[in-house]
């Protein structure tokens, strides 16, 4: 048998090792394993404290039921999950798109963060593809996500850096209504809308018109100014 060709690229072939080792498995579970080893912690601690299991297991589920009725918790964890949700459609809908190196290197997926209307990913290019190719296939990573629309734009620093919106959420539809938090606060009523001002709005109803220079209402319908 003749043998197998080396890469030219070695950095390359150790990367995508890593990457399907366990450790790299590791890595992209890395949210679940740290959600799961702290509850595990907190169980075995809460169940030193009180000394019995299953009060211990009774006390982590009311905190998990208390999380998720808090409203700011809620929505932390809510978003937490869509990122998480997010970055794992990722990395499987670049590989169904071949978006990745002839060796098989997908786009590392470096930060997800939540936004008002969805979740925010940055993500390096590899080497063969550019931001064009990620925003030709928008749609295919919208459907991917569970998302109506995903965004791609490149970064004007670093070209091999972009940011992939994933918008679920459309704060601009019909029958939408988006809060203002100056509409709440009485202390800006003043300064938005002063009393003089208001004053000589009503004056003004009363008043007669100003035109912008004497005689204009008496032009006739055969004159013409500009």
């Amino acid at each position: 048998m003749a043998p197998a060709a080396r890469s030219p690229f070695p950095v390359d072939a150790i990367t995508i090792k890593i990457k399907r080792s366990p450790f790299g498995m590791c890595w992209r579970w890395r949210t679940e394993l740290a959600v799961l080893l702290a509850w595990l912690a907190g169980w075995l601690r809460v169940s030193w404290w009180l000394g019995t299991y299953s009060w211990s297991a009774g006390v982590l589920g009311g905190l998990v039921l208390v999380l998720a009725v808090v409203p700011w918790s809620r929505r932390f964890l809510a978003a937490r999950f869509w990122c998480t949700f997010t970055r794992h459609r990722l990395q499987r809908v670049f590989w169904e798109l071949r978006l990745h190196t002839r060796a098989g290197h997908l786009p590392w997926v470096l930060w997800t963060h939540g936004t008002p209307v969805g979740v925010r990913a940055w993500v390096t290019c590899p080497p063969g593809t550019c931001a064009d190719d990620f925003r030709n296939s928008a749609k295919e990573i919208a459907a991917a996500c569970g998302a109506w629309e995903a965004r791609v734009v490149a970064s004007r620093r670093w070209s091999l850096l972009i940011t992939i919106d994933v918008l679920r959420r459309d704060l601009l539809a019909p029958g939408t209504t988006i809060p203002s938090r100056l509409a709440g606060d009485a202390s800006l009523a003043s300064v938005l809308v002063p009393a003089q001002v208001v004053g000589a709005l009503d004056d003004d109803e009363a008043a007669e018109p100003v035109w912008p220079y004497a005689g204009w209402p008496n032009i006739g319908a055969g004159d013409h100014r500009s």
